[in-house]
């Protein structure tokens, strides 16, 4: 049995759906239960299949310059003058899946620079990172 995942929109409207599958090897919470640090997971473990490619919007990029680096129209929220949230955008193709608004304070995706990253590229939290729950490549 997969434990549930946390509430998050999608794009393509404001309809809030809940996700199945949490981090492997955790117990419920996804993001807000990382496993421990050093520990690898993928992007995957957290959003399941559905999409070929994640890029990460993190604080203070305009949607300007996300579209000059990536290529698409930014679909998130205005990160402009916030540093407390960052967005992760799933993309099957060019076409936008799903977007993550995810607060800092449980994960943080911007302290290295991840750059686009596929279903199976292996992560970990680097506790010798600030923040503390920082995410690199394994």
């Amino acid at each position: 049995m997969t434990p549930p995942r946390p509430v998050r929109a999608v794009s393509g409207g404001a309809a809030v759906v809940v996700l199945g599958a949490a981090l492997a090897g955790c117990t419920a919470g996804g993001w807000s239960d990382l496993p421990a640090p050093g520990t690898p997971w993928t992007l995957a473990d957290v959003y399941g299949g559905g999409w070929d490619r994640a890029l990460v919007a993190c604080p203070y990029e305009t949607p300007e310059t996300f579209s000059t680096v990536h290529g698409l129209p930014y679909p998130g929220p205005d990160l402009t003058s916030r540093d407390d949230v960052q967005v992760v955008v799933l993309l099957d193709g060019d076409q936008v899946v799903e977007q993550d608004v995810l607060a800092r304070d449980d994960v943080d995706l911007c302290a290295t620079d991840l750059g686009e990253l596929t279903p199976d590229d292996p992560l970990v939290v680097d506790a010798s990172l600030a923040p503390e729950r920082a995410v690199r490549p394994a």
